[in-house]
């Protein structure tokens, strides 16, 4: 698998992240809508495309959670 294509499914995921919560703040899912959207977060999470897109982006994660952190005690 192509790093584009893992960087693409990450992105995926993210924007169905989003969208999640997006439509959680607007108005309430039915159960059948929210069902189906946490099992398709829940597919793409266990997908090797996604472990893989989490392991290649840690380290970026880990400085952003570094950094943030820094920040808060700055403020």
């Amino acid at each position: 698998m192509t790093l584009e294509r893992q960087l693409a499914l990450v992105d995926r995921v993210l924007g169905l992240e989003a969208e999640l919560a997006e439509r959680s703040a607007v108005s309430s899912l039915t159960p059948a809508d929210q069902l189906s959207v946490e099992e398709r977060l829940d597919r793409l999470q266990r997908s090797p495309s996604w472990r893989i897109g989490r392991l290649m982006t840690s380290p970026f994660r880990a400085v952003n959670r570094v950094r943030n952190s820094r920040r808060g005690h700055h403020e």
